[in-house]
């Protein structure tokens, strides 16, 4: 018994191409066999088993580089509108929040009992950091709050505040 010849040059690219096209569309891969094989001839179970892997191959590729490019797209639309001195706070602070989010540093998410207390507070600085989005006056202090803490830190500082210095009729401020 003789064993097929491996796919090679064109015909394995025209192969491949049909198969993505018809993976892509939703097909079976029995689907994608008989489009492979109108276009390019009759093929062995390993030739067919070979499409089929290559194909599924290229697309999983070609995704995950769409995934990663509209990552940066999205990125750069919100670095975009951080550096926007015309766009609103709120505007600002969403970008903020989705960069984080891409970023993967917003807050965790417990989905188990096991951090229930977490998880609860985590809801809480949720609630209000959206209560503060909703609320322009909020926003634009938080934002001014963030634009001075940045500051001291680019300054060399470590961001916290100094005894006395909460301000006035602040909790704790050495004014009372």
């Amino acid at each position: 018994m003789t064993q097929a010849k491996p796919l090679r040059g064109q015909r394995r690219q025209k192969a491949t191409e049909a198969a993505i096209a018809t993976i892509a569309r939703g097909r079976s891969d029995e689907e994608a066999i008989a489009e492979v094989e109108a276009a390019i001839g009759a093929l062995t179970p390993r030739q067919r088993s070979g499409v089929l892997a290559e194909a599924r191959r290229l697309l999983v590729d070609r995704l995950r580089r769409e995934k990663d490019e509209h990552r940066a797209e999205a990125l750069a639309h919100y670095e975009a509108v951080l550096a926007d001195e015309k766009a609103s706070v709120r505007d600002r602070l969403t970008a903020r929040r989705r960069i984080d989010q891409l970023l993967g540093l917003d807050l965790p998410r417990h989905n188990n009992g096991s951090h229930a207390g977490e998880h609860r507070a985590d809801e809480a600085l949720q609630k209000a950091l959206d209560a503060m989005l909703d609320d322009p006056e909020l926003a634009d202090a938080a934002m001014q709050l963030g634009e001075r803490l940045a500051k001291r830190i680019r300054e060399g500082g470590n961001g916290s505040v100094p005894q006395g210095h909460l301000g006035p009729g602040a909790h704790g401020s050495s004014d009372g």
